[in-house]
Order: structure tokens, then sequence, then C-alpha cells
């Protein structure tokens, strides 16, 4: 299919021509001035250097804050149950695990 004129004299779909030939360069002409312009702003350069640095910062802040918990032990341990008296102790089973935990702690 060429750019000949189909029915109704509208061109055929596909041809490549037409309003999208005319329109496309344009539009790039004036994305690319208005960008040109933006760029050399100074709003543009600060806005660009404060983003670039609140991302680097958002990427980076799991590892700041583990490296800021290095220290903490985790040794409290918080039991909730929904019964005034229960009728097994739910702390019990959890008293051998917490004590492998501190033990290794203490050895290395």
């Amino acid at each position: 299919m060429t750019g000949r004129p189909g029915p109704l004299g509208r061109e055929r779909a596909g041809s490549g021509s037409g309003f999208a030939r005319r329109t496309l360069p344009n539009i790039l002409a004036v994305a690319r001035r208005e960008f040109m312009w933006r760029v050399k702003t100074r709003a543009f350069r600060f806005t660009t250097v404060i983003l670039v640095i609140a991302g680097i910062a958002m990427a980076s802040l799991p590892t700041i804050l583990a490296w800021m918990d290095r220290g903490s032990t985790g040794e409290r341990i918080e039991v909730i149950v929904g019964d005034a008296r229960p009728s097994i102790d739910p702390v019990a089973p959890c008293i051998p695990a917490v004590a492998r935990t501190c033990a290794s702690e203490h050895v290395g």
C-alpha cells in the first residue's frame, strides 16, 4: 500500500504519510526546544540535584537503618494471650529458643 487515496479521498492506513509524517517532526522539535529551555534554568538544575540526592537516600535507607541497628540485641519478647488464666504456660516453649539465642550471642 502506498500513499494513494482510498475510498472517500482519505489515505490508506499504513501508508506512512499524511498527518503523522507532518506532525511528528514538529512534536519532536517543540519537545526538544522546551527541554533545552528548561535545562538552562537554575530551578531545573537545583531540583534535579535534590531529587538525585533524595533518590540515593531512599535507596540507601535500608542499609543505613541496618547499620544503625547493629548493636541492638532484640532480647525483649512480648507474649499476648487472650485468656486471663490460660490452661497452659505460653512462655515455656519460648524459653529454650531464647536461651539458645542468648548463649550463641555471648559465645562469639
